[in-house]
């Protein structure tokens, strides 16, 4: 009856507010500057939805190549998270895992996730304990912008990442005051955030508090059937504070995140989430994860020179408790403390006219603590429990002015890249399983950019480069206890396990101008990557896997971004279209492929197709505005092209509304016509046509969902 209730009054707030937007008052013209006379109405403007054209030219020195910027604050008050507003972005792809709300990673242009680096800063996010980067654990509440690099990485970026990398930059300190952030949502959701800005000494502060939580118990259909089911133990609570002082040389960051949430279980067996069943609600698996950063960094400029500095520091724990488990190895309980202190030296220098000289420096060392159930017995002794990865990166870039217009840039860079990792038992266990394990390589790479700006409408741009991917500390070592390295006399698995390495290369063309009578920016890009060496997670035996090479590979697509904006309507649209393809496997397939997977997809957990299609309007008055979202995600292929997710395709309605000069009011719903992925396995008995068999998936994606926020600023 709760639930009812709460989605009763959500779609009233919507109703409300449409109701509003033909109210009189509502339609008087708010344009120019304010009168004097305190009669006339305040000009009311809710914030573009869609960056206008032409870009702010600090965006087009980002990168040479191929980057998109997402601000947070054009979607205020629609309760997106980072992985929504990644989706909005052409060439990239977000899994969700283990379910709405869970284990989120990202992949770029057909990258697995390992291949994508992930910044707050420009510091990496991703600890060497860490497979890739959990987006959900990420909040961007207190985030002034989104930067997505695909193909050419800029110096400034430590390692070569295969994918791309990800920056998050959080807001700058600016003008004095204070923002109210209350909303709920489906599914027991709750979001509230505080931020302050306010002088102090020779610059200013900034502190933000955020909250989001959620009882995730989110309804799912059993496919082809009547059997429907709560989503049980998917909730979570998460908390970030940031506080941030800067002036014109210094900044000084500190933050602090905890995500306390509930770890479901794969429903193939539909009695997970039948309370019924078990005689009462099961309990729940928690993983709490605590995190602090602190970061103090220095800017300045002398003569042709600008150059900074900067010295980072992170600690993380993370426990896991599972109720229903036993006294074996990390069966009840796991905790895992890590430790990472690092430095940076950056800058550029104009060398005349014609040259642009970037350069940074990175180092970085990490230790890692591993501790869990059973860890103290004898029989666990060969267990790992400690490790430590060092990377350290040099990097020099030259943009070279190519003629006297001024108008033609040439970019090469070139990186030293060195990863050092260990991993330490207090004895030995499998033959070719050490007690203390060593891994060190190091590497030059390069990459080069050509950009030419045609007229005021055209610039033309292609690069292409190498890169050269380190394993993380899971991938050369193993945690010890359920991923080991391969045996040396593995036969089926006799190539080495990566570095992963190859080439990447793309030409692209933007154009900016009027089109239809609207301001208009296109982006239109056709991409190719080759890798050899890609480490693939495999299950060597009945208790653990290992990572092993998964050969060779070849990706190709198309991006397209796009941007129109009229005097009431805003047009945002983004498409992929990728293909790739498996040109060589190391391990030998047994399975429905008994000669190899040759010429299938890879399983990169990405879409041959997807888009996304946003569209605003705005009244007259600037007050209110609706928009909608459609956003289309193709069958996905999950495993050597035997497993599937389905095609589906979401819609989302939302209206925005200011009440006076500081109050705003957002409700709206996502896929609102319930729309969820369901399973696709292939099936070949012998003396049959091969068919497909359906299913619901382990983890299922929630349908609709209502939201609604009020947003206050002083």
């Amino acid at each position: 009856m709760i639930r009812k209730l709460k989605k009763r009054s959500l779609t009233m707030s919507i109703a409300c507010a449409l109701a509003l937007t033909i109210t009189p008052s509502y339609y008087r013209c708010a344009y120019g500057a304010e009168s004097d006379s305190e009669q006339q109405d305040e000009i009311y403007q809710l914030p573009a939805v869609t960056v206008e054209a032409p870009r702010p030219e600090w965006e087009s020195k980002l990168s040479p190549g191929t980057v998109s910027i997402v601000r947070p604050e054009d979607f205020k008050g629609e309760q997106k998270t980072l992985p929504e507003l990644l989706k909005r972005v052409p060439g990239v792809h977000i899994n969700e895992l283990t379910g709405t709300g869970q284990y989120t990673v990202a992949s770029v242009r057909g990258s697995t996730a390992a291949q994508v680096g992930v910044f707050v800063d420009g510091v990496l996010t991703k600890l060497g304990g860490d497979a890739a980067s959990d987006l959900s654990m990420i909040p961007v509440e207190n985030v002034e912008r989104i930067e997505i690099y695909r193909g050419y990485i800029p110096a400034r970026f430590p390692g070569t990442w295969m994918g791309g990398v990800i920056n998050i930059v959080t807001k700058k300190p600016q003008k004095t005051g204070i923002s109210l952030t209350q909303g709920m949502s489906s599914y027991g959701g709750y979001t509230g955030s505080f931020g302050m800005n306010s002088p102090l000494g020779d610059g200013s502060l900034f502190v933000g508090v955020n909250r989001d939580q959620s009882q995730g118990n989110y309804k799912y259909t059993f496919y082809d059937s009547d059997i429907s089911r709560n989503r049980l133990n998917n909730g979570y609570q998460k908390t970030d504070v940031l506080v941030k002082w800067q002036d014109d040389n210094w900044q000084v960051k500190y933050a602090w995140k905890r995500n306390d949430r509930g770890l479901p279980y794969h429903v193939l067996n539909e009695n997970y989430d039948n309370p019924a069943y078990w005689g009462s609600k099961q309990p729940s698996k928690k993983l709490q994860t605590d995190q602090s950063d602190v970061l103090i960094g220095r800017r300045q400029t002398v003569g042709n020179l600008e150059w900074g500095w900067r010295m980072t520091y992170m600690d993380q724990e993370k426990n896991y408790k599972n109720p229903w488990g036993n006294n074996a190895l990390f069966g009840k309980w796991s905790r895992y403390q890590s430790q990472r202190l690092g430095g940076a030296l950056d800058g550029s220098f104009k060398a005349g006219d014609n040259h642009l000289l970037e350069f940074a420096v990175n180092y970085s060392h990490e230790d890692l603590d591993v501790n869990g159930t059973g860890m103290t017995l004898p029989s666990y002794a060969w267990v790992k429990h400690h490790y430590t990865q060092t990377l350290a990166d040099a990097q020099l870039q030259d943009t070279i002015t190519l003629n006297k217009a001024k108008d033609f840039w040439f970019t090469p860079s070139v990186r030293w890249n060195y990863s050092g990792g260990l991993g330490q038992a207090n004895t030995g266990g499998l033959y070719w399983i050490k007690a203390i394990q060593e891994n060190t390589d190091s590497k030059f790479t390069w990459q080069t950019a050509l950009k030419k700006k045609v007229d005021d409408h055209y610039t033309m741009r292609a690069t292409y480069g190498t890169y050269y991917r380190f394993p993380n500390l899971y991938e050369l070592i193993g945690d010890g206890a359920f991923i080991l390295p391969v045996s040396p006399t593995n036969t089926v698995h006799a190539a080495p396990a990566g570095p992963e390495n190859g080439t990447q290369w793309d030409v692209g063309v933007q154009w900016q101008g009027e089109m239809l009578k609207a301001k208009s920016d296109w982006s239109l890009t056709y991409f190719g990557r080759h890798s050899e060496n890609m480490l693939e997670l495999y299950r060597m035996g009945l208790t653990y896997m290992s990572y092993v090479n998964g050969g060779e590979g070849r990706v190709n697509g198309v991006e397209l971004e796009g941007k129109l904006n009229w005097e009431r309507w805003d047009l945002d649209l983004s498409a992929t279209y990728m293909q790739s393809k498996d040109l060589q496997r190391y391990k030998k397939m047994y399975y429905l492929y008994p000669n190899g997977n040759y010429g299938n997809s890879l399983e990169n957990f990405a879409p041959k197709w997807e888009g996304l299609l946003r569209l605003t309007y705005r009244f007259l008055g600037e007050r209110t505005s609706v928009f909608s979202e459609v956003r289309y995600v193709g069958e996905t292929n999950v495993d050597d092209e035997v497993d599937w997710t389905t095609a589906y395709t979401t819609v989302g309605l939302g209206v925005k509304h200011q009440f006076t000069k500081n109050t705003r009011l957002t409700v709206g719903v996502n896929n609102m016509f319930n729309k969820v992925p369901y399973w696709k396995t292939l099936q070949q008995p012998t003396g049959y046509e091969p068919w497909y068999a359906y299913g619901t998936m382990k983890y299922p994606l929630a349908g609709r969902t209502y939201y609604a926020t009020m947003q206050w600023d002083f």
